[in-house]
């Protein structure tokens, strides 16, 4: 291929990606942040904002901006597995399972995403799988 394919693109580049959807896109007007990411994984970070309430007498965010989060970091994960960015449909498709965590003691929450997960999951040692426990031993490493 010639340097002016398209085809001949530079690798995703998740953190250059967000740079740009963070000025103009729904993720950035509602505060989505790019914070890492791995082979097959993406962490994006979404700040408590009183704007994202969904239920003022209690503080908890509106599902929406979850669901935004969860959909982009999904998104994300494929594109930097694949190498390229792509249009597909996202939230527990192409051996993707996501879902949300959340650490009451700690005030905490961590949408999640699993990548490349086979038809049957191995079981964990609590209601999640295996590699749904892992994602969370993950990220309770990067949150201290």
């Amino acid at each position: 291929m010639s340097g002016s394919d398209p085809r001949a693109a530079e690798a995703f580049d998740p953190a250059r990606f967000m740079s740009y959807v963070s000025r103009f896109g729904h993720g950035g007007a509602i505060g989505i942040t790019y914070r890492d990411h791995g082979p097959d994984w993406c962490e994006l970070e979404l700040p408590y904002s009183e704007k994202l309430i969904g239920m003022p007498e209690s503080g908890i965010i509106a599902s929406g901006p979850i669901i935004s989060l969860m959909d982009m970091a999904t998104s994300i994960s494929i594109w930097v597995r694949l190498g390229r960015f792509r249009p597909q449909a996202t939230l527990d498709a192409y051996g993707l399972r996501s879902g949300l965590w959340i650490d009451r003691r700690r005030g905490i929450g961590i949408a999640y995403f699993v990548t490349g997960l086979p038809a049957v999951t191995p079981p964990g040692k609590s209601s999640f799988t295996a590699a749904e426990e892992e994602a969370f031993r993950r990220a309770a490493r990067l949150r201290r």
